[in-house]
C-alpha cells in the first residue's frame, strides 16, 4: 500500500493528492510538509531543495511499522519543527515473499522480500515495482471521458544489514532507491502534458562501538543523491540534482544509577546544482546538542537540548519531557518544545526570470510547542487525549504576481486535540477490535501579540478529520471496514475559497491457506466524487486484488 493511503486511514494525518500518480505532500498538528519530517530507519527523507518528499514515493510494502513521533536532535539529517513520520523496517525471520497485486484502473505490482541470518549477519531486501496506465473514469465527476496524463512506473528497493561485532560493537545499514516516471494528472480545467522523472537513493551507515561498560561512542552517516526532471511541455524542461552527505556523531554514558547523558555533534552538508540556479550552491550546516535522560520506576524524564548556527545567528530548540504512570493504567506525558526550520535551497537561491526567485534574506521559521498525551488502558479498552498548541514565527510563504518569491509574511497560531481509542471483543478464537481517531486542529494566521489571531484557517489544514475501523481477526479470516472524514478544506488564505467535506468507506478481507495469503480491497465504495485540492479528481470505486506466497527459510 502506497504511503499516502497508509496515512489517510491509520493516522491523524491530513494527505493532499493529486491522485495516485501525482504529488502528495501531508498536514498534521496545524503544521504543513515542509514542517513534517518523513523519515525511515531514523533518518530524515526530506528534501534539501524543496524541504518535502513526494508521498507516492514510499511504498508501505517496505516497512512493518508506521508510526508518529517526535524528532531528536540526534537524528541524521535537518531538524524541523513539526511531528514525525516515522517508518521502520526490522529484519524478519529468515524467509522469501512474494507479492503480486491488481486492481480495476489496470495498475500491477510486483514484490518480492527476502531475508536471512548467518551467525553475527542478518539481513533483508525487499524489491516492488508498481506501475499503471491510471485513467481514472471522470463519469462522476460530470465528464464522460477518462482522465488523462496520470499514468506512472515506480521501482523501488530497501536493503538492511545488521552486523554483530565483537566486544558488542554494532553496525548496520539501511538503503532505500526509488526511480519514478508518470505524468502531471490533468485537472478538470487543466490539459497539461506535463511529465515528471524523480530518482532518489539514500545511504545510512550507523556504527555502535562500546568504550567502556557504561559509555558507548555512536556514528551515524547519511550519504543520499536526489534527481528531479520536471517536462512542463509549455515552458521546457528544469532538471535538479542534489547530492547530500549528513553525519551525526554522539557520546553517550550512564552517569549515575537510572541518569543518562549524551553529548554530540552534527553535520548537514549539500551540493545543489539546478537549471534553475544561476551557479550550483551548496550549505554546510553545523548543530551540537545535549541529551538527559532519567528512567525511574514509574517515571521517565528527557531533556534534548541543541543549537545550529545559522547567518551569524544562533539558533537554540529543545525538548524537555516527562512521563509517569498512575495504578498502572493511567499514562501521563507532558512535553515542552522550542523547534526552528532553516530555509531550503530553494527558498534560497531558486531562479526561474519571469516566474519565480528565491530569497537570501528570508528568516528561519521558528517557535515553541507544547502536548499533554493522557493514556488509559485495560485488556480490552485503550483511550487516548492529546491536546496540542504551538505559536510559530517568520512563517514562509511564496508570494507576489506574476514573479513569485519566499516572504516571511506572518505567524502562525495552533490549537488543536487528537483522540484515540480502541476496543477489542473475543469470540473463541477470533477477534472483534474497534479503532477511532478524531483530529480538531485550529492552525490560524497570528499578530504580533502571542494570543492573538484572525479567523482564517491555514490552507489545506482542514480543522476536522478522523476515521474509524472495525476489524475481524481469525486464525485464517480477516475483514475490516473503514470511514475516512475530511472536514472543509480552505484553498485560499482569506478562506473565501474551499472544498467541501467528504467521508470515505473502504472494506477489505484476507484469507490465509497454508504458505498463501490471498487479500482484497474496494475503496470509495460509494463511488463518490471528492477533491484534496481544487479541481484534481481522485479515482472512484477502485478494487485491488493480492495475491502473497511465503516460503521460511532454515537459520544457517
Amino acid at each position: 500500500m502506497a504511503l499516502p493511503s497508509m496515512l489517510a486511514k491509520q493516522s491523524g494525518v491530513y494527505v493532499r493528492s493529486n491522485g495516485r500518480s501525482g504529488l502528495s505532500t501531508s498536514s498534521y498538528k496545524g503544521l504543513g510538509s515542509l514542517q513534517t519530517p518523513v523519515t525511515i530507519n531514523g533518518v530524515n527523507m526530506q528534501s534539501p531543495m524543496n524541504g518535502t518528499i513526494d508521498l507516492t514515493l514510499i511504498n508501505g510494502f517496505h516497512f512493518n511499522v508506521l508510526s508518529l513521533g517526535h524528532q531528536y536532535n540526534d537524528q541524521v539529517g535537518s531538524s524541523n519543527m513539526g511531528n514525525s513520520i516515522d517508518l521502520c523496517s526490522s529484519i524478519q525471520e529468515p524467509t522469501i515473499d512474494y507479492n503480486l497485486g491488481f486492481n480495476s484502473l489496470l495498475g500491477r505490482t510486483l514484490g518480492l522480500k527476502c531475508s536471512g541470518e548467518k551467525e553475527r549477519w542478518r539481513y533483508g531486501i525487499s524489491v516492488l515495482a508498481d506501475n499503471s496506465p491510471n485513467a481514472i473514469d471522470l463519469s462522476i465527476y460530470g465528464l464522460d471521458e477518462k482522465q488523462e496524463n496520470a499514468n506512472y512506473s515506480r521501482y523501488s528497493l530497501l536493503f538492511q544489514n545488521d552486523l554483530r561485532l565483537k566486544n558488542n560493537n554494532q553496525w548496520n545499514s539501511t538503503f532505500y532507491f526509488v526511480s519514478g516516471e508518470s505524468g502531471v494528472p490533468q485537472t478538470l480545467v487543466d490539459r497539461n502534458q506535463n511529465r515528471q522523472q524523480d530518482v532518489l537513493g539514500s545511504l545510512s551507515n550507523r556504527y555502535v562501538h562500546r568504550i567502556t561498560s557504561t559509555g558507548l561512542l555512536e556514528l551515524n552517516n547519511q550519504i543520499a543523491f536526489q534527481n528531479i526532471r520536471f517536462d512542463n511541455k509549455l515552458v521546457g524542461v528544469t532538471e535538479s540534482q542534489a547530492v547530500s552527505v549528513n553525519t551525526t556523531l554522539r557520546y553517550w554514558k550512564n552517569i549515575w544509577e537510572n541518569w543518562n547523558t549524551a553529548i554530540g555533534l552534527a553535520n548537514e552538508n549539500t551540493i545543489y546544482n539546478s537549471d534553475a540556479l544561476e551557479t550550483p550552491t551548496s550549505w554546510n550546516r553545523y548543530r551540537a546538542f545535549l541529551q538527559v535522560n532519567r528512567k525511574g520506576r514509574k517515571s521517565q524524564f528527557d531533556a534534548d537540548l541543541g543549537g545550529q548556527l545559522y547567518s551569524q545567528t544562533l539558533h537554540p530548540n529543545f525538548r524537555i519531557q516527562h512521563a509517569s504512570v498512575y495504578r498502572q493504567r493511567l499514562r501521563l506525558k507532558t512535553s515542552v518544545e522550542r523547534v526552528f526550520r532553516l530555509p531550503t535551497l530553494n527558498e534560497l537561491y531558486w531562479y526561474e526570470p519571469g516566474r519565480a526567485f528565491g530569497n537570501s534574506n528570508i528568516e528561519p521559521e521558528q517557535g515553541y510547542k507544547a502536548d499533554v498525551i493522557a493514556s488509559y488502558s485495560r485488556i480490552r479498552f485503550s483511550l487516548s487525549l492529546n491536546p496540542h498548541a504551538g505559536r510559530y514565527e517568520n512563517w514562509v510563504e511564496w508570494r507576489g504576481f506574476p514573479i513569485i518569491r519566499p516572504v516571511n509574511v506572518r505567524n502562525v497560531s495552533v490549537v488543536g486535540t487528537e483522540i484515540q481509542g480502541s476496543y477489542r471483543i473475543s469470540l473463541g478464537q477470533a477477534s472483534i477490535i474497534s479503532q477511532v481517531t478524531y483530529h480538531w486542529v485550529r492552525s490560524r494566521y497570528a499578530g504580533l501579540n502571542w494570543f492573538e489571531s484572525n479567523n482564517s484557517q491555514l490552507i489545506f489544514t482542514p480543522e476536522h478529520t478522523g476515521n474509524t475501523t472495525i476489524t475481524y481477526l481469525a486464525s485464517t479470516l480477516s475483514a475490516y471496514i473503514n470511514a475516512q472524514f475530511i472536514g472543509k478544506n480552505y484553498v485560499t488564505s482569506d478562506n473565501s475559497i474551499f472544498l467541501e467535506p467528504f467521508t470515505q468507506l473502504e472494506v477489505g478481507g484476507s484469507y490465509q491457506m497454508k504458505n498463501w495469503r490471498f487479500g482484497t480491497t474496494i475503496s470509495n465504495i460509494l463511488n463518490q466524487p471528492y477533491f484534496t485540492q481544487p479541481n484534481s479528481p481522485m479515482p472512484g470505486r477502485l478494487l485491488t486484488l493480492n495475491i502473497n506466497y511465503n516460503i521460511p527459510l532454515k537459520k544457517t
